[in-house]
């Protein structure tokens, strides 16, 4: 199902093998495959005029769109291996065609997370992790997090001060968020803000620095 990729590669937890379990998806289409099977048997024959006279009774009583049949003969559904791979196969046209089977797992597999992966290697989970970490791109990606402060302002936000830092990180860029990040976790000398960051030296901080308390006085005085 996932070319160059073992099972072994994904979690126990993964959502395509979660729904390869899941009887309350596939009985349904099970049930409508053995339905099919059945009817290859025919109908138990009518015994006697008593029965056939009782039969047209019946089908004269229920409405003409209602159809009367005698019940299916019994019988084994597949025997064997073989039929076996071939009843599963069709169980899965059948859940595809009318449960979106095919669709159901290309968005699984265009949505992945980082818990659908096992800790073995695989093209699959690096893949995954070139698409979440943009390693092909020129764009880095870095994420910024601010303790017992939320980021962004929202619905839920109620406190002043946070609303006047939420939009105060508005107007700032990434490398300048990261130094107030720090700064709002009481780490205030440049010279470890800037190990922090992984600079050379303070100098990209002093700048970054300059630049926030020119956006800060400006934003405050407004």
């Amino acid at each position: 199902m996932i070319s160059s990729s073992k099972p072994s590669a994904f979690s126990k937890d993964d959502p395509i093998k979660i729904l390869a379990h899941n009887l309350d998806y596939w009985l349904p289409y099970a049930y409508s495959f053995i339905e099919k099977q059945l009817e290859t048997h025919g109908r138990v024959p009518i015994e006697d005029k008593e029965q056939e006279k009782e039969f047209k009774k019946i089908k004269k009583k229920v409405p003409q769109e209602v159809e009367v049949c005698r019940p299916l003969i019994g019988g084994p559904i597949w025997q064997g291996e073989d039929e076996a791979w071939n009843a599963t196969k069709e169980i899965v046209e059948i859940a595809d065609r009318n449960g979106k089977l095919r669709n159901i797992i290309e968005a699984v597999k265009s949505n992945r997370i980082k818990d659908d992966f096992s800790n073995e290697w695989s093209y699959a989970k690096e893949d995954f992790e070139r698409r979440i970490f943009k390693k092909r791109s020129k764009i880095k990606v870095t994420f910024v997090e601010l303790h017992d402060t939320p980021p962004v302002h929202g619905p839920y936000s109620e406190l002043h001060e946070d609303l006047l830092w939420e939009d105060f990180l508005g107007l700032l860029d990434t490398k300048e968020k990261r130094i107030v990040v720090c700064l709002r976790n009481g780490i205030t000398k440049i010279g470890e803000i800037s190990r922090m960051l992984g600079y050379a030296n303070h100098s990209p901080v002093s700048k970054s620095l300059s630049k926030i308390r020119k956006k800060a006085l400006k934003y405050t005085n407004q």
